[in-house]
């Protein structure tokens, strides 16, 4: 392990995905407060809430009634390379009805109305950097590029293992010293991967 040594962040990154999404906030490409299906080019709704509109606002703060499946999140897991289906597309499977990763029985979405009750989500923020990367219709990590990475000199840093010199890559190990894989899920916002320090 050294300075150029890449980390895994896991959900540090949620904060850098915040980051990026309050920049076209700032610039005005989206608000907080303006219904994610303005926005979107596939309606999420809430089944058991379906006049309740969804907000980015709902999304960044852990309240739109977004839940994580587990069991399609594990399932469909890559080991050691990056999720095969684009960002927008595993979305829409994951929320729309009818579509191969929507489960129904409150698996997708939690028992409660968007706006009511935190829930942690790691869908819910993938999502939202989908909104941003509509609304600035620009991949989401070349935001987080753009706006973050470049700037500061984090060279090399990238949500995507593809980006990046897999030599110089550290690999996560469970408590008993037993190595781990890089596992890449249709939530792709949670895994950025940095050096311990910038240039």
């Amino acid at each position: 392990v050294g300075p150029s040594t890449l980390f895994q962040l896991a959900s540090v990154s949620k904060a850098v995905t915040a980051v990026v999404i309050m920049q076209q906030v700032e610039k005005g490409l989206v608000s907080l407060d303006t219904p994610i299906n303005q926005v979107l080019p596939f309606a999420v709704k809430h089944p058991d809430f379906p006049n309740s509109a969804i907000t980015l606002r709902q999304l960044l703060t852990h309240s739109s009634g977004i839940c994580d499946n587990w069991n399609v999140l594990e399932d469909t897991a890559v080991q050691n390379a990056d999720f095969p289906v684009p960002l927008g597309e595993s979305l829409r499977r994951y929320l729309v009805p009818g579509e191969d990763y929507y489960q129904t029985a409150g698996r997708s979405f939690c028992k409660t109305a968007p706006g009511a009750k935190n829930t942690y989500s790691n869908v819910g923020t993938a999502l939202a950097a989908y909104v941003a990367e509509v609304a600035a219709a620009k991949p989401f990590e070349l935001l987080a590029r753009e706006g973050i990475f470049a700037p500061l000199g984090l060279d090399p840093a990238s949500f995507r293992l593809s980006d990046l010199p897999l030599d110089q890559i550290a690999i996560p190990h469970e408590r008993n010293g037993k190595p781990l894989h890089h596992h890449r899920s249709e939530e792709h916002t949670s895994e950025l991967q940095s050096p311990l320090q910038s240039r």
